[in-house]
């Protein structure tokens, strides 16, 4: 009987349904208190000063101080690590929150130059044609050829007019 991985046949139920969500994202804050801080702290240094029989003898009372003393330490430089970490965080939120405003400005900016290019493209084309219209008319000795040639000669230059009067 062959028991290699390979030869076993594929899981029938293998609780994968693909459809999983990215979890929450949790801040560490350094605002909570370590557990070997205030009352236990002064407990065991105390009982360790007073009477190391309790905690073992001298040395080990000397160990677990020694070592109470290393955890406390470590604490606290986590504890400022975290404060280091939160305050690059919040600086970085806010560049990204900044960033997302400037880019949100620049999107409308730049709709709104399209717009306007394709406002101009139209005008362009459709006046340039009444203005041919305007000559062959002309040409043709139609007193019409005047008006058209006015009026394509206003929508050539419609955008013009219209970027002098917004600035």
């Amino acid at each position: 009987m062959d028991n290699s991985p390979a030869s076993a046949p594929p899981p029938a139920e293998s609780g994968v349904s693909g459809t999983q969500q990215k979890g929450e994202v949790i801040e560490l804050s350094a605002d909570t208190a370590p557990p070997l801080e205030g009352v236990l702290l002064s407990t065991i240094k105390n009982i360790a000063r007073k009477n190391p029989k309790n905690l073992g003898g001298d040395s080990t009372s000397l160990f677990v101080n020694g070592i109470i003393h290393h955890l406390t330490d470590e604490i606290e430089n986590l504890k400022k690590q975290i404060k280091e970490k939160d305050e690059l965080l919040k600086t970085t939120r806010d560049n990204l929150i900044s960033s997302k405003i400037d880019l949100t400005a620049i999107t409308e900016k730049l709709k709104a130059a399209d717009q306007h290019s394709r406002k101009n493209q139209w005008t362009g084309i459709i006046g340039t044609a009444l203005l041919g219209v305007a000559i062959d008319l002309y040409k043709s000795g139609l007193n019409i050829s005047y008006l058209v040639g006015l009026f394509g000669a206003i929508i050539v230059a419609l955008p013009l007019l219209t970027s002098y009067r917004n600035s």
